[in-house]
This record gives structure tokens, C-alpha cells and sequence, in this order.
């Protein structure tokens, strides 16, 4: 069995379709925690913050959809973050962050024996370079990863307007 861990954000994608708004559980690094989960065999950790509102249970039900792994998820009391998702001319997505609990997630509360037997770590990006204590999460995440040759990969998930 593989010990992998996505390292990024859960948020709600909220865009409007046919003229009505509609809300879904995501956020790319998340989404790879989900996909690694689904594939047997494997244990698929997410590490990130989880956030305290009305859209929490509809992620803990995908968390227990996927048999995902809690060990690294931090709840605090903001609201969870929310990408307002738009569409240009073009037909190209925008986002807008309403960065809240993402934000807050903190790897100096992690137990680092819990990091024991890891063989993978992904790293997504879309919101892990802005400021905050989930940019300085990844940059010790990072230095684990090499002090200890654990293998890594990083998505840019590049987003130019952030």
C-alpha cells in the first residue's frame, strides 16, 4: 500500500449555470487527495484546512466518500475559501478567491511521526503562493520531502490572476 499526501486547498467552486447558481466541492490539490483515494490499494491523505460553515458536511461526505484519510486536515472556524468561477468571451474560466480557512492551515501542528512510511507528496498551487500560513506550510512540507528523499510532484495550476 502507498502513503501518499496532497498538500493544498479544499474550496467551493461556485459559478452560475443556465442562469442558476450552483455550488461544488473542490480545489485541485484536494481533487488529487480524492483521485489517488478512489485507486485501490492506496492511502490518500489530505493536508489542508477544512473550514467551519454550511458547506463543511458536503466535504465531509466526499472525505468519507473516497475513504480518504483525515489525519492531516485541520478544522478552524472560518468559513471554508471560495473560488467564484467566471467565464470570459472567450469562454476561458476566471476565478476569484475568497481565501478563509485555506489560509489558516499550519504544518507546525502536524505530529511529524505521523509522517512515517510516506512515499509520495504532491504539492498542488493555485492558492499555496499568496501569504499566509499555507504558503509556509508547503515550504516546510518541501523541506521534509527532501531531507528525507520522499518523492514529490508539484501542479503550477497556474491562475494569473492571483
Amino acid at each position: 500500500m502507498k502513503k501518499t499526501i496532497s498538500i493544498g486547498e479544499v474550496l467551493l467552486d461556485v459559478y452560475t449555470k443556465d442562469g442558476i447558481s450552483q455550488v461544488e466541492v473542490g480545489g485541485a490539490s484536494f481533487n488529487v487527495a480524492c483521485s489517488i483515494a478512489a485507486i485501490k490499494d492506496n492511502q490518500s491523505y489530505f493536508m489542508g484546512a477544512l473550514g467551519s460553515d454550511k458547506y463543511t458536511t458536503e466535504i465531509n461526505k466526499i472525505i468519507h466518500k473516497f475513504n480518504l484519510e483525515k489525519d492531516f486536515i485541520k478544522t478552524y472556524s472560518a468559513p471554508n475559501t471560495i473560488a467564484k468561477v467566471t467565464l470570459d468571451a472567450k469562454g476561458e474560466r476566471n476565478f476569484n478567491f475568497l481565501r478563509k480557512s485555506d489560509n489558516k492551515f499550519k504544518f507546525s501542528r502536524i505530529n511529524q511521526d505521523s509522517l512515517n512510511d510516506l512515499n509520495f507528496v504532491h504539492f498542488g498551487s493555485a492558492t499555496a503562493f499568496l501569504r499566509g500560513k499555507l504558503r509556509t506550510s508547503y515550504k516546510k512540507m518541501l523541506a521534509y520531502c527532501l531531507a528525507n528523499e520522499i518523492k514529490f510532484s508539484f501542479d503550477p495550476n497556474f491562475r494569473d490572476k492571483l
